[in-house]
This record gives structure tokens, sequence and C-alpha cells, in this order.
């Protein structure tokens, strides 16, 4: 089992599993074209291997994986000062972690990206996940050489936009809100709802509970919405009260990946 979350090269070929669906995407020179998505799959009802879909679709190139906030366990850890060397930053983080969850940490894929000098984003995914993962795309003659948090994509993407203060990430019944200072994350919470209304009520909670514990005001957000039960007009309805607004202009194209090559 190699190490994931650390891509060794660019994938060619790119899966998001969402909630009811993946979808497919290859590059193509600089830039990722969508094919069809495979409709009435999910990684919780998957029964063995990926579901039927024309030979052309699935291709034995360097794939990734980008799966979204269900399968991941998010923590921010803060710490007085982070130790320089790399081996010793690792054990003092793991050290925490495991103080603070309740599970064997050994169980799980273990990656954490720095924030500042004090504190980490740490992320869990179950290892038994990703070895099934693996053996998913081995049966199409696929290397898998990376698992992505579509929620850390989404923040490297849009955490520089100017005045951005969370970011609300949803897809199906799910949410992923991810509250920024100075563009880098300060807190993050996980939710899902019954409704479009439950959702609104949630989020606007989500934010005063921000508001009180962090003594911050964040007031501009952009949502994302994946085949999911938000309503933008109900939300922004809302979120009114708390004088949240969600920024204009468009978001970027899905995948949230740079065309860096």
């Amino acid at each position: 089992m190699i190490d994931f979350f650390w891509r060794e090269r660019n994938p060619e070929q790119l899966i998001y599993a969402g909630e009811n669906s993946l979808r497919l995407f290859r590059r193509e020179g600089r830039r990722w074209q969508e094919r069809p998505p495979l409709t009435g799959f999910s990684l919780t009802n998957m029964n063995g291997e990926l579901p039927q879909a024309p030979a052309s679709e699935w291709l034995a190139l360097p794939t990734g994986l980008i799966l979204n906030p269900a399968h991941f366990i998010f923590n921010i850890l803060e710490f007085e000062k982070l130790p320089f060397n790399p081996r010793a930053k690792q054990e003092l983080i793991e050290w925490k972690l495991k103080k603070v969850f309740p599970e064997n940490i050994d169980q799980y894929l273990h990656q954490f990206v720095p924030l500042d000098s004090q504190r980490v984003l740490s992320l869990l995914l179950r290892r038994n996940l990703a070895d099934r993962l693996e053996s998913l795309c081995q049966q199409k003659g696929m290397p898998l050489i990376s698992i992505t948090s579509s929620t850390v994509v989404l923040i490297n993407n849009l955490r520089r936009q100017p005045r951005l203060d969370f970011i609300i990430e949803t897809d199906g019944a799910l949410a992923a809100i991810v509250f920024l200072n100075r563009s880098r994350p300060l807190y993050l919470r996980k939710f899902t709802s019954e409704s479009a209304a439950d959702f609104a009520a949630e989020t606007l909670k989500t934010v005063q509970f921000v508001k009180n514990s962090y003594n911050l005001n964040p007031q501009r957000y952009i949502a994302t919405a994946a085949d999911s039960l938000l309503d933008k007009e109900q939300l922004a309805q809302s979120l009114q009260g708390a004088n949240c607004r969600e920024l204009p202009g468009p978001m970027p194209t899905f995948p949230f990946i740079p065309d860096n090559r």
C-alpha cells in the first residue's frame, strides 16, 4: 500500500466518487474532459467491482480518485509550536491525534497539511477502503496513484478568492463547511440534512457557532452543489439574517484541479 495522499505524478484520468454516481474525467492535452457519468453507484453500495461501462471508458491509465467528505475524518490540531524537523513534526502530530481520536489510527491512512507554525489539518481515511479501491482499479487494469479529498482540493483552489470567509461543499444529503481565516482553514464541520430547509438551518447554526466561538464575522461564502439538497435561494434567505451573502462570479470548473503540466 502506497501513501495515496502524495502524488508522485499527475493522473491521466480522474474518478469522482459521489453519493449517487461516478464522474469520470480524462486529460486531453492541458484540459480535463468529462465522460458520461455512471449513475446509481456509490462507494457504500458497491459489491466488489466498478459498475459496467463501455470498455473505452475504463482505460489503463494512471488514475486518481477524488472522494467526497463522507469518507474522511478531518481534525484541525493546534500546538504551541511545530518542530521544523519533519520526523519530529510527524511524531508530535500523531501523538496529539491519538489523544483526541478515539479509534486506533493504525487502521487509517493519515496525512496532514500544515496551516501555519502552530496548526495542521489532519485527514484520516480507512485503510480497508483504500485497499478496496485499489483492488477495484486493478480489476480494470488502472494503476491507482492517488486518493484525494474533494474538500482539500476545493480549499486549495478557492481559499485565495478575495474576501472569501467560508466554503460550502454539498453532495447529496452531505455537506462540509470550511471557515477560513486569512485564507487558511480555521474550522470545518460535516453534517447531513433531510431537506433543503434543514440544510439552510444547520448552515446558519454553524455560522453562529463560529461567530461566538472564534470572534469572527464570516459573511462571504461560495457554495458548490453536486446533485445535492442545496437550494441556493433558500440558503441565501436563511443566511441573510447573519449578514452573509454568496460571492458573485462563476465557479471554477470541476474537478477543481489546475491544469499545471
